[in-house]
């Protein structure tokens, strides 16, 4: 199960399996909460995903554009799996601060 946990500012979006338009939803919308509280940090976490959607990528570029670059990691990527290929294709693998 896909899921934000807020500590000490900070959020921490893990992604379990697909992150699809349905999943993005609600993910936006606790992001969309947490930042109003005052988060001050984004962490996507792909440890565990296994597919990601252009709505899901969305949700992703939005957070960047809300909280700036400095702001949001993508972590946990599996180098050259289905996910980086995503993001090669929307120009975001330079913000992948770590694979696996």
């Amino acid at each position: 199960m896909s899921e934000v946990v807020v500590r000490n500012n900070r959020a921490m979006v893990t992604i379990d399996g697909f992150f699809r338009a349905s999943v993005s939803v609600v993910i936006n919308a606790e992001l969309e909460t947490a930042i109003r509280n005052g988060c001050q940090k984004v962490i996507f976490d792909f440890a565990s995903a296994a597919f990601i959607d252009s709505p899901s990528l969305k949700v992703i570029l939005k957070t960047f554009d809300s909280m700036g670059f400095d702001n949001v990691s993508i972590i946990n990527v599996k180098r050259d799996g289905k996910i980086h290929k995503s993001f090669i294709r929307y120009q975001l693998e330079n913000y992948i601060s770590s694979f696996i």
